[in-house]
């Protein structure tokens, strides 16, 4: 799971961190992304009252406001068919080539090719030599 190291500094973070009042924020969006990692999906299913055990939310704090918090910054999106299942965002736009690279897998993956042989020069290309 890739954060870019400027991703503290970004307005959005400070909003979302400002908003909840704990110095945790990170750790819940780390959290979040490792729900997505270890479920292999962009998408989770996340009712209110799991926020606390999933994202190990603080029990001085609220976790409507931490879930408001995460939609109204842009870090989660509802998805239209399930009132409590979301794509979460912050982990899709950093870590695209982890995505990318499930859904190849489903796929079968890379096509397998045979010794000598590449995808720019089949065997049937290569010459023998004695």
């Amino acid at each position: 799971m890739n954060f870019p190291t400027e991703f503290t500094y970004s307005p959005e973070f400070i909003g979302f961190k400002r908003r909840i009042g704990d110095p945790c924020a990170l750790e819940y969006l780390f959290r979040l992304s490792a729900l997505c990692y270890s479920k292999k999906g962009e998408s989770i299913y996340l009712p209110v009252d799991l926020v606390r055990e999933c994202l190990g939310v603080a029990p001085a704090t609220a976790p409507d406001l931490v879930r408001q918090a995460l939609l109204d910054f842009r870090f989660i999106r509802l998805v239209p068919s399930d009132e409590d299942r979301f794509d979460i965002l912050v982990f899709h736009e950093n870590n695209a080539g982890i995505i990318q690279s499930w859904k190849n897998g489903r796929k079968g993956g890379r096509p397998r090719y045979d010794e000598g042989e590449t995808p720019a020069r089949p065997a049937s290309q290569f010459s023998i030599t004695h």
